[in-house]
């Protein structure tokens, strides 16, 4: 064979293997590099359904650290509704708004003597006559705040329908109640109610 034609020959032979080498190198590369990709993202993932799993969990025990002190207090003799004690004794447990309109409701029953003019039920049991106890049930992220469900504990038994849904939202490193609803026949919401009366502004 011509020494020009074989030189030739091992050249282009060199190259092409080169090339391969690179090609396949670099295919190597981009199925690592989107290996990694999809793991940060799986990764990711996970961590904010944790934070939001850890939020909600939190929100969950706030609810039940509430009803385990108010509980005993409803179930009191009392002159006053039970609730008073809510404004005077952990008001902070209250949104702005929601603490703003309880009291107004409560300056406007001052004022009716031997009539009520405003709530006539315990606005964070939905009830005239509490149970012994509340359990939190079920915690549920929507927005900005979360939803836990209340049940009763009546005779031993929980009731098999919440109660009350405590509506609650981050307020720098602890929790307040913004609104209660009421899953119940009647159904609405504790804020809705006293809009209708006149002492709730929007929520905010």
């Amino acid at each position: 064979m011509n020494t020009q034609i074989w030189r030739s020959t091992w050249v282009q032979a060199l190259v092409c293997s080169a090339v391969f080498v690179t090609a396949a190198c670099s295919t190597a590369a981009d199925r690592g590099s989107a290996k990694d990709d999809s793991g940060t993202a799986i990764t990711t993932a996970a961590g904010a359904q944790s934070a939001t799993s850890d939020e909600s969990a939190a929100a969950r025990t706030f609810v039940q650290e509430f009803y385990a002190w108010y509980a005993p207090v409803a179930n009191k003799g009392h002159r006053e509704p039970a609730w008073y004690a809510v404004i005077d004794q952990r008001s902070r447990v209250l949104g702005d708004t929601l603490l703003r309109a309880l009291r107004m409701d409560r300056e406007e029953q001052s004022k009716a003597v031997g009539e009520i003019v405003g709530l006539d039920f315990d606005p964070f049991l939905a009830a005239q006559d509490p149970c012994t106890s509340y359990v939190a049930g079920e915690s549920g992220e929507s927005g900005r705040f979360y939803h836990v469900s209340v049940f009763g504990v009546c005779g031993g038994k929980r009731h098999s329908q919440p109660d009350v849904v405590a509506e609650v939202a981050r307020r720098d490193s602890s929790w307040v109640f913004v609104d209660f609803s009421y899953p119940g026949a009647n159904g609405g919401s504790l804020l809705g109610i006293l809009r209708s009366t006149g002492s709730a502004s929007p929520k905010k």
